[in-house]
């Protein structure tokens, strides 16, 4: 039996990672990621980095007027857009590498520190999370976060371990890091972990001498000082932004401090507690494919974690004890933000610290003396298997006939370039957004790899197409229409391209 376990796991892991490939290249192969106006204006800045030079400091706008992501995102987004020379499919599949990269390396710490099953175990989940599918292959800014807590993670467990100076550098650098990828999660994770370090007695550790507390400082720094720059720069504009926004929040998501202590105890257990607490417990979910799934993980794996893992592996202990007041403390700090409305996107990347903590119950279950206790491990393996094996033989099955994602506005853009060729054309444009970045980047990538013009505003050769993208609100389309439609233009041609995107062309009479 013993000569049939190492090859049956090398299988498995096989396994593991063409489940893990699948899922996130077959939409990037058939184009079906999604595209929308966050990715255009991205390709669009990583695009003018590059051919203009023009280098800049900050990144996209976040919910508060005025205040910023990092900049960091578009000199990433920069990379594929030489490496693929601006082809929309590079940006996603640049995230993926980037993704399955810092997976894999992750994988082999957890092997080298825990073991094979339990690195295993942590493999299988991320390969099926529905949440971790998605963001591998969704070009958004705060992507940067899930390998970066994962960098943490890592930097984390060697300093409890080696109390290595780099290793303490490494966090911060990554806590920096993490702030200018998504800047709410920073705002609400940096503050949480220097409490948490304090709450955990661990602040000598830390901060024991000027050295260390110089390392952590400049590790933090690093990735912020581009931010820094922009502040000089722009006479602290976010910085009032941020206190202005904390003095007068919007009215429509506003919980106003008003009444005694009781009084907002109360109103926050009436509704911020419970709004929130779902949304973490909806972001622990998004980390399996099916729920019954999720509270058998649960239940299993915080047994492993309490069944005396402190006389097992002080190390793991302690660092089991504080990600859980870390994660306390994050929902703490939650609470202190001062609307009732909380983005999902603020919780980026906390699913791999819920994966890793029950890699850490799993690991520990693995290393009992009780047979029955070991089997564990290896019956969630196995669930996991047939769970996987079942996803894939589904997925296998369904057809990618159908127009979706970055492949609607790719159809629709080769509809009007094959009416037009590569003579002069007008192309108006609709989307909900107002500006359509999506048709802009296209249009650029088009013109400048295959010969074709970019669009004219004004009708040429008494015509011009038009691409009409659905909104939720009929009449903003049917405003757009009166103003955009010459009326003695007529409706000569209309193609379909799914529910959501139309092209049409409209001749002058």
């Amino acid at each position: 039996m013993k000569n049939l376990k190492k090859p049956l796991f090398f299988l498995l892991l096989v396994f593991t990672l063409f489940v893990f490939c699948y899922f996130r290249l077959k939409p990037i192969y058939f184009q079906t990621f999604p595209y929308t106006f966050d990715q255009g204006r991205d390709f669009l800045k990583a695009q003018e980095l590059i051919k203009e030079k023009n280098l800049t400091f900050i990144g996209a706008p976040t919910g508060i007027g005025g205040v910023f992501h990092g900049a960091w995102w578009y000199y990433y987004l920069a990379v594929p857009y030489l490496l693929f020379q601006g082809h929309p499919s590079g940006f996603p599949f640049f995230t993926f590498v980037t993704f399955l990269t810092a997976t894999i390396l992750f994988f082999v710490f957890l092997k080298r520190e825990l073991n094979f099953v339990s690195s295993l175990f942590f493999l299988m989940l991320l390969a099926i999370s529905p949440y971790l599918i998605q963001i591998s292959f969704f070009v958004i800014s705060s992507f940067p976060v899930v390998p970066l807590i994962l960098f943490f993670l890592w930097a984390f467990y060697r300093f409890l371990k080696t109390k290595e100076n780099r290793n303490l550098f490494f966090i911060f650098l990554s806590l920096g890091f993490i702030l200018e990828a998504e800047l709410p999660t920073g705002i609400f994770l940096v503050p949480s972990f220097l409490l948490t370090v304090l709450l955990t007695r661990n602040f000598k550790l830390f901060f024991w001498d000027k050295r260390r507390a110089s390392l952590a400082l400049i590790g933090f720094l690093i990735p912020v000082v581009p931010r820094i720059l922009f502040e000089f720069k722009n006479n602290f504009m976010q910085t009032k932004a941020v206190l202005y926004f904390l003095a007068n929040p919007r009215k429509d998501n506003f919980i106003a401090f008003q009444g005694g202590v009781f009084d907002q105890l109360y109103l926050f257990w009436q509704y911020d507690i419970l709004v929130k607490l779902r949304l973490f417990w909806e972001n622990y979910l998004s980390l399996f494919p099916d729920k019954t799934l999720a509270y058998v993980v649960l239940a299993i794996g915080l047994f492993g974690l309490f069944y005396r893992l402190k006389k097992t592996s002080p190390l793991l202990w302690r660092l089991t004890l504080f990600l859980l007041v870390l994660n306390v403390v994050f929902f703490l700090a939650t609470l202190l933000y001062r609307s009732n409305f909380l983005w999902a996107n603020y919780l980026e990347g906390f699913p791999l610290f819920y994966a890793f903590l029950l890699t850490i119950g799993v690991y520990n279950l693995s290393k009992r003396s009780e047979r029955i206790l070991r089997a564990i491990p290896y019956f969630l393996l196995a669930v996991l298997f047939v769970i996987s094996a079942n996803k894939l033989y589904r997925e296998a099955g369904l057809s990618d006939k159908k127009i979706s994602g970055i492949k609607a506005q790719v159809t629709a853009v080769e509809e009007i370039y094959k009416n037009a060729g590569k003579d002069d054309f007008c192309a108006r444009i609709y989307t909900p957004p107002v500006i359509p970045y999506t048709y802009n980047y296209l249009f650029d990538y088009y013109s400048q790899k295959k010969g074709f013009k970019k669009p004219e505003y004004r009708f040429v050769k008494d015509q011009c197409s038009y691409i009409i993208e659905a909104d939720a609100y009929a009449f903003r389309v049917e405003n757009w229409r009166q103003e955009n439609i010459p009326k003695k233009a007529s409706l000569v041609d209309k193609k379909v391209i799914n529910e959501n995107v139309s092209v049409e062309l409209w001749k002058l009479k």
